[in-house]
């Protein structure tokens, strides 16, 4: 039920068209999408001019302007013999596009979108073309060939393989083409159309190669293992994968190879075939494109879970975002940083990058380069390495992170080895060096060494300073619970001081094992569990201790919620205010429902909604609607119940909007928007009129979505907690997991907030840094809530709360602003 309600309260974005993020320039976040009216298997290229082209199953090879603005569509009707385009575009240095087609065709097109020729291979195309030093284009055919063609459309020669060619060739630096055929063959062969040499690789090869720095070829295999391949056709060595790999490889400058498999395992390895990571990154589903590298060594790629996906050179997520559906396509980068890449919900995506562009590397990419030619580059004399930029000297406070970086130049690949004092630090390898939590004992003078082929050399040194780590700070002492038998109890604490900080909890006084969080959880309170508890809070300069926090445990007692209640910006179209409420039990229950603009007023919150209009859905059913209180044909019982509930009192003759409805047990949302397209600040409360009966016929949770402004536009939900005895509640800020439910203008980073009257008492940015983060995900799966994104910056607290008022205030965590979705949940 609590999905279901959840889906309602999102109805009002599902045919949203795609806008710009509200934290413009966010990493990975959309910039715009392109409708292409067909599945997008093809990987995208982007021309000198900033052109964007690719293919799609619509039967067309689409041309989009870097704004995503439409440019021109081959063939501009449906009425034609051209079949699918899953080929990827490639984009030779006249500005004409070679895309082959399912017809078996490979079109050539000139930039104003007009066909220049065609040539027919008699068989499918799937391969993607690569364009030679001379303008030749080769690819691959399901006739068990690979084309070559003459840049006037002629045929140059054909060579034969044994079985289909779906592999796309890759251009040697020698000019040799390397492609692999269904027949299990990896193959190379001369410009001229005669063998080079050819080896066996077990399985097919759907795989397209990549070529790294020194001419090693490397390519996967339907046995499930990656190959290196030395120029002259000797294997180097193969990896396991333990499933096909369709995937096509990349190599970055260091001379790491990225790769995936159906297995949905990404992978990082050495040049020499060991693994660059401690374990491969899991998508979770099939990898069967290729990935992208940029030039700060985040690597980006697609998969069969629907989500593009971000690594650091770590194997570190960065970032994922989600389409409509599987991602087959290999990403490109733009000169600006932007990404593209199609998925199988028949769009383009432009997604925000940081600015840095492909990385300068052998084969950064699927076809090499953003025009895809396919072709590496001639081999360049080795130039000695270089100190670019850094490091600099840094000053931190004792526990803060400390992070030394350089920019290197030089021949590639490059290694990189961190001394402190001239001494070697072991493992720092990489182009910068952290320390996590930094103590005085840290201090130093910090270099680098810079290793490439041609020689070596160390940078000047860079100081670090710590400042002297500060005591903690007891910010927030637990609180004192009275608890059922066989309930939960959670005790927390808040402290600030130098990183990192130690947690001790103590009961009477006696330390209590394994209770080192700032949050100490018990699952199911025992009368040996009463008691005065304290925690101490320690780290490398004192230690504190909280003030006393009573635990009480009970035979018996009550706990519900009375009232519900949000105060948000209410806006248009798929913005306005959508709260979501469910009726618990067999029971209908009688509720006052408001929403306060005009009276809101009178409270000193600027920017109020002037004329609400209130309406109550079940499902996508109507049930009540509202616009002014006192026109309803019941103003007399509402004003009565406001009486009875303990509201505040709406002003005579107002435009607040207000409705007394019995409602069935069941889930209901409630719309609130301007009557006259207005937008403003209103105050949405849901309060039980009949007296309070015993669970479960009663009000259970509230869900709300509405744009977070800032001021008096952020989103502040309320909520009464009634009775005698603590009950839990999952509370949680939504923002970027809505992206996989259709909402694109989200929050990209809530910051979450409870109040006890003006008193803050918990507080949450990044759920998984909570630190009952397993015990949230409990919850989560307890009340049917929808899963978070592991790595989302979405926000959650689990909370034991006594009976008393309490608000929730979700904010942007970075200023920003956006859609979210803020959820109160009893916990059972």
């Amino acid at each position: 039920m609590i999905q279901r309600i959840f889906h309602v309260a999102l109805l009002a974005c599902a045919t949203a068209t795609s806008v710009v993020p509200s934290v413009a320039q966010q990493e990975g976040t959309l910039r715009w999408s392109f409708a292409t009216q067909g599945l997008v298997l093809s990987s995208p290229a982007v021309a000198a001019d900033g052109t964007i082209y690719v293919g799609s199953e619509s039967k067309r090879l689409w041309a989009i302007n870097a704004d995503g603005s439409f440019k021109w569509r081959w063939p501009a009707t449906l009425f034609s013999n051209v079949d699918w385009f899953d080929s990827a575009p490639a984009v030779a240095p006249d500005g004409t596009i070679y895309a082959g087609n399912f017809d078996g065709k490979l079109y050539a097109l000139n930039p104003d979108g007009t066909l220049k020729w065609s040539y027919d291979t008699s068989a499918y195309i799937i391969s993607s073309p690569a364009i030679g030093e001379d303008g030749t284009v080769y690819v691959g055919s399901g006739d068990g060939s690979l084309h070559a063609i003459a840049p006037d459309g002629t045929a140059r020669w054909q060579y034969v393989t044994g079985d289909w060619v779906d592999s796309s060739p890759a251009i040697a630096p020698d000019g040799s083409i390397v492609f692999g055929s269904w027949d299990g063959n990896l193959y190379s062969v001369f410009p001229d159309g005669t063998a080079k040499w050819s080896v066996d690789l077990g399985e097919a090869v759907q795989s397209s190669p990549a070529i790294g720095p020194d001419g090693t070829i490397y390519v996967g295999s339907g046995d499930g293992r990656l190959y290196a391949v030395s120029a002259i056709g000797q294997v180097h060595w193969t990896f396991q994968t333990g499933d096909v790999v369709d995937g096509h490889p990349i190599v970055g400058p260091d001379g790491r190879i990225y790769f995936g498999s159906a297995s949905g395992l990404f992978h990082a390895l050495n040049a020499d075939g060991t693994p660059a990571w401690p374990t491969p990154y899991d998508a979770g589903q099939g990898i069967f494109g290729g990935a992208v590298l940029r030039a700060d060594g985040a690597i980006v790629f697609g998969a069969s879970d629907r989500r593009i996906h971000a690594l650091n050179a770590d194997g570190a997520l960065l970032w994922t975002y989600t389409t409509g559906d599987l991602v087959d396509s290999s990403p490109t980068i733009a000169a600006d940083g932007t990404i593209y890449v199609g998925s199988y919900d028949n769009k383009l995506y432009a997604l925000h990058g940081n600015g840095a562009p492909l990385a300068e590397s052998a084969w950064p990419k699927f076809r090499r380069d953003s025009r895809n030619v396919g072709r590496a580059p001639a081999a360049e004399p080795l130039q000695p390495p270089g100190i670019v930029a850094g490091p600099d000297s840094l000053t931190v406070d004792a526990g803060a992170a400390a992070m030394f970086s350089v920019v290197a130049s030089g021949s590639q690949p490059i290694a990189f080895q961190w001394l402190r004092d001239g001494a070697e630090i072991d493992g720092a390898v990489a182009g910068s060096y952290s320390i996590e939590h930094a103590q005085p004992t840290d201090a130093g003078v910090y270099s680098v060494r810079v290793t490439n082929a041609a020689g070596a050399i160390t940078s000047a040194g860079a100081a670090l300073v710590v400042n002297p780590p500060v005591a903690p700070t007891i910010t927030l002492d637990p609180r004192a619970l009275t608890v059922v038998q066989g309930g939960r109890a959670g005790l927390w604490v808040q402290a600030t001081g130098s990183e990192p900080l130690a947690y001790q909890w103590s009961k009477n006084g006696v330390p209590v094992a394994g209770a080192v969080g700032a949050a100490h959880d018990i699952g199911a309170v025992t009368t040996d569990d009463a008691g005065t508890w304290t925690v101490t809070v320690s780290n490398s300069a004192g230690a504190t201790t909280s003030l006393p926090a009573n635990l009480v445990v009970v035979a018996d007692g009550t706990s519900r919620l009375v009232n519900i209640s949000t105060r948000a910006q209410v806006g248009t179209g798929a913005s306005i205010l959508i709260p979501g409420f469910v009726v618990g039990g067999t029971s209908a229950k009688r509720l006052l429902v408001r929403a306060s603009g005009p009276t809101l007023a009178t409270f000193e919150v600027s920017g109020t909604l002037d004329d609400p209009r209130l309406a109550i859905f079940s499902g996508g059913t109507l049930l009540f609607a509202n616009d002014d209180w006192h026109l309803a044909d019941n103003a007399t019982a509402i004003a009565a119940a406001v009486t009875t509930v303990g509201a505040f009192e709406f002003l005579p003759g107002s435009a607040d909007a207000g409705a007394l409805v019995e409602l069935a047990p069941g889930g209901y949302t409630v719309q609130v928007s301007g009557s006259d397209g207005g937008t403003g600040v209103a105050l949405v409360e849901v309060y039980e009129v009949d007296a309070p009966s015993s669970a479960p016929d009663r009000l259970l949770n509230i869900s709300t979505r509405a744009d977070v402004g800032l001021g008096d536009a952020v989103m502040i939900p309320g909520f009464v907690v009634g009775g005698t005895v603590a009950r839990t509640f999952l509370i949680r800020a939504v923002g970027p997991s809505l992206s996989g439910y259709g909402v694109e203008n989200f929050l990209s980073d809530p910051r979450l907030q409870l109040f006890a009257g003006t008193k803050a008492i918990l507080s949450n940015d990044d759920w998984t840094d909570a630190p009952d983060a397993e015990a949230l995900s409990d919850a989560t799966t307890a009340v049917g809530a929808f899963e978070l994104e592991a790595d989302s910056a979405d926000a959650a607290m689990l909370v034991v709360l006594m009976p008393g008022d309490y608000t929730a205030q979700a904010t942007g965590a970075d200023g920003g602003t956006g859609n979210v979705l803020v959820e109160v949940y009893e916990v059972p």
